[in-house]
């Protein structure tokens, strides 16, 4: 089932107002829809709802459901909104997709959830030709440019992290991948990845749980690199350089099992 909103003594939100308040990705499609209810703090307000593959939408307040209420933060004050939920029909990966998506890989993450991670590389590109050089390159679209950059940066530090503990004798362990950027960055990086593909956000990716341990946000960058692919031309081609891969294909495989 999917999450719903309260916002409190409001009618609706317009997708500006969602955006200024750091739910602009939710605003999808056809969705939300919009009623007003008896909220969780007693008081009239608007009730955001969306109805993911035909399935029936809550039309109001019920006992079986589970209400957070919005702490405050630089984008949204205490109580501008709140986060429900049935706990026993929590919300999966399919409730959550988006109308359009990007191809990816599944990962496994804190819901135990197989999620689609977008591959940087296979993100829209651009088609450039420089008058100057009379030369071609494709570039990646200028939106998508962060995201390509620092999955890239990834790769570079995995692959390097595996040479020191090859020269070390020593084996990898669940933690590599982790060390060198800082979590912050890569926090944004992961809820950069799912935001794409999914009705998500930092504070709902935090409610959900998502991200909790690291074991989730390692999964979810090899995915978003194609990571299990570098091993595998790195195993079988001792020339293959560890960063290259061949054109973009299609992978339907789960980076889950590969950890």
């Amino acid at each position: 089932m999917h999450y719903f909103l309260y916002f409190p003594g409001r009618q609706t939100l317009p997708k500006e107002e969602m955006e200024s308040i750091g739910l602009g990705n939710l605003v999808d499609g056809d969705g939300p829809t919009w009623s007003q209810i008896t909220g969780p703090d007693k008081g009239q307000g608007a009730f955001a709802t969306w109805s993911p593959g035909g399935r029936d939408a809550p039309v109001g307040l019920d006992e079986m459901q589970t209400w957070e209420e919005h702490p405050g933060s630089p984008l949204a004050d205490k109580g501008a909104y709140w986060f429900g939920w049935y706990e026993r029909d929590r919300p999966i990966a399919f409730d959550l997709k988006k109308s359009k998506s990007f191809d990816g890989l599944g990962a496994i993450l804190g819901d135990e959830g197989e999620w689609n991670i977008p591959i940087a590389r296979y993100l829209p590109h651009d088609n450039c030709w420089d008058i100057k050089t009379g030369k071609y390159s494709r570039q990646i679209a200028e939106v998508y440019k962060d995201y390509f950059e620092m999955s890239e940066q990834f790769v570079t530090q995995f692959f390097g992290q595996l040479d020191q503990l090859e020269e070390l004798g020593l084996q990898p362990d669940d933690r590599i991948g982790l060390h060198e950027i800082p979590m912050n960055v890569t926090w944004e990086y992961c809820v950069r990845a799912l935001d794409m593909n999914y009705r998500l956000t930092s504070d709902l990716i935090h409610w959900m749980g998502l991200l909790r341990e690291d074991i989730s946000v390692l999964r979810l960058i090899m995915a978003s690199t194609e990571m299990p692919l570098r091993v595998q031309m790195l195993a079988e081609s001792g020339d293959q350089k560890k960063t290259d891969l061949p054109e973009p294909n299609r992978i339907s495989a789960s980076v889950a099992q590969f950890i």
